[in-house]
C-alpha cells in the first residue's frame, strides 16, 4: 500500500463520512420540521378551541343579555297593565261613587217631596175638617225612584 492508495482510502472515508453527515443532517433538519409542524399545528388546534370557546360564551352572553331584555319588556308591560287595570279601576270606582251619590240625593229630593205632599195633604184634610167641609182631596200620589239596573261584581 502506497500514500496514494491510503490517501485515496481516506478521501473515500471522509467522503462517506460526510455524505452520512449530511444525510444525518437532513433527517434531523426533516425531524425538527415535523416537530415544528406538530407543535404549531397543536397551538393552532388550541387557538381555535379558545376562539370557540369565546364565540360560545359570546353567544350565550348575548342570549342571556336578549332573554334579560325580553323579561325587562314582558316585566315593564304587565307594570303597564297593572298601572292602566289600576287607573281603570279608580276611574270606575270614582264613577261608581258619583253615581251612587247622584241615586242618593234623588231618593233625598223624593223623600223630601213625598214627606212635603204628606204634610200638605194632612193640613188640607185638618183644614177640611175643621171648616166643616168636604173637601175634594185628591190621593196621595207615592212617588218611587224607578228601578235602575244595577251592577252586580260578581
Amino acid at each position: 500500500m502506497n500514500s496514494t492508495h491510503i490517501d485515496n482510502a481516506y478521501n473515500d472515508l471522509v467522503s462517506s463520512i460526510d455524505r452520512e453527515f449530511r444525510r444525518l443532517k437532513q433527517v434531523l433538519a426533516e425531524q425538527e420540521i415535523k416537530e415544528e409542524e406538530a407543535r404549531l399545528k397543536k397551538i393552532q388546534t388550541e387557538l381555535e378551541r379558545e376562539k370557540n370557546k369565546k364565540v360560545a360564551e359570546e353567544k350565550r352572553l348575548a342570549q342571556e343579555k336578549e332573554e334579560f331584555r325580553q323579561r325587562s319588556a314582558i316585566a315593564q308591560r304587565q307594570k303597564e297593565e297593572e298601572q292602566f287595570k289600576g287607573k281603570l279601576s279608580a276611574e270606575e270606582t270614582k264613577r261608581q261613587k258619583e253615581r251612587e251619590a247622584r241615586e242618593s240625593d234623588e231618593e233625598a229630593r223624593l223623600a223630601e217631596m213625598n214627606e212635603r205632599e204628606r204634610r200638605d195633604y194632612d193640613l188640607a184634610r185638618r183644614l177640611a175638617l175643621e171648616t166643616g167641609g168636604e173637601a175634594d182631596l185628591p190621593h196621595l200620589q207615592r212617588t218611587r225612584r224607578p228601578v235602575i239596573n244595577q251592577k252586580h261584581d260578581l
